[in-house]
């Protein structure tokens, strides 16, 4: 069931979707995922062990997790994660065999406000 929207209702967990992935020239796949993994660095940020020597957040998200998450196949999760990493918005650090890899998420940093 929908409600409209007042000034007292409570709205639901949300992401947040950065405005530079609007014009991004990747799929709306590999735009989901990024959010997701946004959203996964922000939590992470608070926690000590999720950063790295060099102060740099990381976290982990096997591609079978993140299938399962947005109903994709993994294939289409490796794909998007290929193009993210391309567009230079995540580095993946692959560990040992079996294990997850460490996820870095970065962000474009915009020069100036376009609104």
């Amino acid at each position: 069931m929908t409600d409209y929207i007042t000034k007292q209702t409570v709205l639901p967990t949300y992401m947040m979707y950065p405005k530079f992935l609007i014009t991004l020239p990747i799929s709306e796949t590999a735009k989901l995922i990024y959010i997701m993994l946004l959203d996964r660095a922000r939590l992470s940020a608070s926690k000590s062990d999720y950063t790295d020597r060099n102060g740099h957040v990381y976290i982990y998200y096997p591609i079978e997790d993140i299938a399962d998450d947005i109903h994709k196949s993994r294939t289409t999760v490796k794909n998007a994660l290929a193009a993210l990493e391309d567009s230079t918005l995540i580095l993946r650090v692959h560990q040992s065999i079996g294990q997850a890899s460490k996820i870095y998420v970065k962000i474009i940093r915009e020069t100036e406000d376009k609104n």
